[in-house]
């Protein structure tokens, strides 16, 4: 992730943040992020997670993709260039945001990666959101479901539903996700 786009969202987390009179003890206690961890993110001192992302999102009462709603000088338009993508993650989940200099989206789209690994993270966020496998084999866990998404399968759901999903296989799944900003 580029330096600006992490200074960008650690200030779009500060702002949510101090908006709703919180302290960072407190968003800390939201989301289950540790006060020091919030506080190198609001910096961008450090490369969190998509999962921490999105427990940071819930804490706050927001969408996932209001944290990177990025500002820019485009209003109607988003193109990004496929060498221009930016990571927004590192760690096991690696998630790049397909629209990040349209302002006032009603969507976040993402390219996500979805690694090979024993333990899946848990996500869960007010918005419904819809996932479409372009490679690789998912084992999608949708509350207690568990689901098995081949290439080209598509799934749509509630996202207040905990879920989350891991790649089957040695290769990395890739999958187009598309978040609801509400």
């Amino acid at each position: 992730m580029s330096e600006d786009i992490a200074k960008q969202i650690g200030e779009k987390i500060r702002a949510i943040r101090k908006q709703k009179n919180l302290t960072l003890k407190e968003l800390a206690e939201l989301s289950g992020i540790s006060t020091s961890m919030i506080s190198k993110i609001e910096k961008a001192q450090t490369l969190p997670p998509i999962s921490t992302y999105a427990n940071i999102a819930s804490g706050l009462e927001t969408s996932f993709g209001e944290l990177f709603q990025i500002e820019t000088t485009e209003s109607d338009i988003s193109i990004v260039r496929s060498n221009d993508r930016q990571i927004v993650s590192r760690g096991p989940y690696i998630g790049s945001p397909l629209a990040y200099q349209k302002k006032d989206k009603l969507m976040e789209p993402f390219l996500f990666e979805y690694p090979s690994i024993d333990k899946p993270a848990e996500f869960r966020h007010n918005n419904e959101e819809m996932l479409f496998v372009l490679e690789g084999t998912l084992e999608f866990k949708y509350g207690e479901e568990i689901i098995i998404l081949e290439e080209g399968d598509c799934v749509y759901f509630n996202g207040n539903t905990p879920h989350g999903g891991r790649s089957i296989g040695k290769n990395t799944t890739r999958a187009l996700v598309v978040q609801a900003n509400r």
